[in-house]
């Protein structure tokens, strides 16, 4: 396994990029991180991440409906 192949190509996926995310180094320091945050916190995080997934998934929509679109077009004028 090539950690560098890894740390850059990682930097490309969704679920490293995406904000509100709580991150941490073991399932002990996850538990230390949820001991430490109140219900609240809790639910202020979820709803930002909710909130986030709802616009980036219309902007994900909007790209594929171009991309498509753009496809279509241009199979349409295609020699076949």
């Amino acid at each position: 396994m090539d950690k560098n192949a890894i740390r850059y190509w990682i930097k490309f996926a969704d679920f490293y990029q995406m904000p509100h995310i709580t991150y941490f180094d073991s399932i002990s320091a996850l538990v230390d991180k949820l001991d430490k945050m109140t219900r609240a916190e809790l639910l202020q995080i979820s709803t930002k991440m909710t909130e986030y997934n709802a616009v980036a998934l219309q902007e994900l929509l909007g790209k594929w409906k171009k991309i498509l679109t753009l496809i279509a077009k241009t199979s349409v004028n295609a020699p076949h």
